[in-house]
């Protein structure tokens, strides 16, 4: 499944280098990061509960849990 997801991230890359090239923009296009990032958002939003258009509904206490798992992996995998 993540393989699908990676795969996703690379094609909307390449998309959207594509239409910068295309329309002649000079400044850099969206990078790969961002669109990680940004699906990292939408997928914590639909975890939670939420709706990731418009960010309302969500059980914070889910968020919450969320977030100390992420610290947990800096604190555990990253900081030793």
């Amino acid at each position: 499944m993540l393989d699908k997801v990676y795969k996703a991230i690379e094609d909307a890359t390449a998309e959207v280098a594509d239409k910068f090239r295309e329309a002649g923009l000079e400044f850099e296009p969206t990078s790969k990061d961002y669109l990680t990032f940004a699906t990292q958002q939408v997928l914590f939003v639909r975890l939670c509960g939420g709706d990731p258009d418009t960010l309302q509904g969500g059980d914070p206490e889910i968020g919450a849990k969320g977030v100390r798992n992420g610290q947990h992996i800096i604190d555990h995998y990253w900081k030793k």
